[in-house]
């Protein structure tokens, strides 16, 4: 992970409307366990709801970063209780949840950094689990003056890694997560091909609102969704509220898939 993690949620009205318009509304189908953070902050003697800070279009980042810096210098500053570090885990295992996997038409890989997804993509595309592998992304921030798409990065690192061209499918316009989604699903509905079983790809701290993402945007058709979750490049269940980049990455998914139910996404 990089140092410095500045996450960022969208505000431009109009572009709310084209991303909140992206998936039909599917109403409250999951049961999001929104209240491990709340619960996780209270084990440590903070009492704030930091969802109380989550509007559309008017959702104050400094103030969201400012409470997950607050949160964190008290976790590096306590003795943490068992009863702490339970529930600050239980933050993690439950965005990092995976399936069992069985042989599927699509290997689907998210946007995000490093390579870690595209070595489990080759992985299970070499034990036969599917015949095909999707990456999905527009150029991200990390990846500085190279002049490729994140979806034409993966491409050639997983040639490099001895996956057939022909067997790789790239969508190269999406910015986020839900674009992710819809934008592939589009191609694929283009190309006369609509999975009927998916593997999911992508890190663990991701992985929840990726799934809850897709099965949203796919809903139409219902495929089965099978979830693959894979370590992100540094923090792991172990020690992801030991290091500021892992605390942060988790702390803003569980306020990112709030925001996707806000959206009517999940």
């Amino acid at each position: 992970m990089t140092q410095g993690y500045k996450p960022s949620l969208p505000k431009d009205k109009k572009y709310l409307n084209t991303i909140g318009d992206m998936i039909n509304s599917v109403g409250n189908q999951e049961n999001i366990r929104f209240e491990l953070l709340t619960n996780a902050m209270k084990s440590i003697g903070m009492e704030e709801n930091p969802y109380d800070l989550v509007v559309l279009e008017n959702t104050n980042i400094d103030q969201v970063n400012e409470l997950n810096n607050k949160v964190f210098d008290i976790i590096s500053d306590l003795e943490l209780s068992q009863d702490s570090i339970d529930k600050l885990n239980q933050l993690w295992d439950y965005l990092a949840q995976s399936d069992p996997i069985e042989k599927s038409d699509l290997i689907f890989v998210f946007g995000g950094m490093g390579l870690n997804r595209v070595r489990a993509a080759v992985k299970l595309y070499n034990e036969g689990y599917a015949p095909k592998i999707m990456f999905t992304g527009k150029k991200a921030s990390y990846m500085g003056d190279m002049e490729i798409s994140e979806a034409e990065m993966y491409r050639d690192e997983a040639i490099k890694m001895g996956i057939p061209k022909e067997d790789i499918i790239i969508e190269t316009e999406a910015i986020n997560t839900p674009e992710n989604a819809v934008n592939s699903i589009k191609l694929l509905r283009e190309m006369g091909s609509l999975p009927e079983k998916i593997i999911l790809v992508s890190s663990k701290f991701h992985m929840l609102r990726c799934y809850l993402t897709f099965k949203a945007a796919s809903i139409e058709w219902k495929p089965k969704l099978m979830r693959y979750s894979v370590e992100p490049l540094s923090a792991n269940g172990d020690n992801f509220y030991k290091i500021k980049d892992g605390w942060s990455y988790l702390f803003y998914e569980y306020i990112k898939i709030y925001y996707s139910r806000l959206l009517g996404h999940c």
